[in-house]
């Protein structure tokens, strides 16, 4: 399941509702089950995520962490 991130969906937090800092986490799901194309549509959902401060600010406000699960462990 897919979804696009697509600022007319969302709207800004307001300042005075805004709790800082904010850690988020991201789990990319890299088992068997997802196809190569579909692997590389969660890496370029996150970069474009990443690249747009309007979604995720880089102004030190948010931790990311980037988790990819598989079928086997390495």
């Amino acid at each position: 399941l897919f979804y696009r991130l697509d600022p007319a969906c969302y709207e800004a937090v307001p300042e005075d509702q805004q709790q800082l800092p904010i850690d988020l986490a991201l789990v990319l799901d890299g088992s068997a089950s997802i196809n190569a194309a579909s692997f590389t549509l969660q890496k370029e959902g996150v970069a474009a995520a990443l690249a747009d401060e309007g979604i995720i600010p880089a102004d030190g406000t948010i931790s990311l962490t980037v988790v990819q699960f598989g079928t086997a462990s390495r």
